[in-house]
């Protein structure tokens, strides 16, 4: 028998040991859904993209932390210009 494409396992289940919980939210501070990260990458990459092309320093990667009292979003761009959002 020939396969064309390899076996590829299904993803984990929301919930089992592979997914782990997030961490609990911040005192007074409610707890965000997938909607509401989804909301705050493409934010993110919009400010990042914006501030790379107005930079008045020539090569300027842009906006790369942001920092507040509660947490800090890091953009990392491979050189395929692939983002992680952290």
């Amino acid at each position: 028998m020939c396969r064309l494409f390899p076996h590829v396992p299904p993803p984990p289940l929301p919930g089992s040991p592979a997914d782990p919980p997030p961490p609990p939210p911040a005192e007074g501070l409610a707890q965000l859904n997938s909607n509401d990260y989804l909301i705050l990458a493409s934010t993110f990459h919009s400010i990042h993209a914006i501030a790379s092309r107005i930079s008045p320093v020539p090569g300027s990667s842009g906006v790369e932390t942001i920092e507040a009292d509660t947490f800090k979003m890091t953009c990392l761009q491979t050189p395929t210009g692939a983002f992680s959002f952290i």
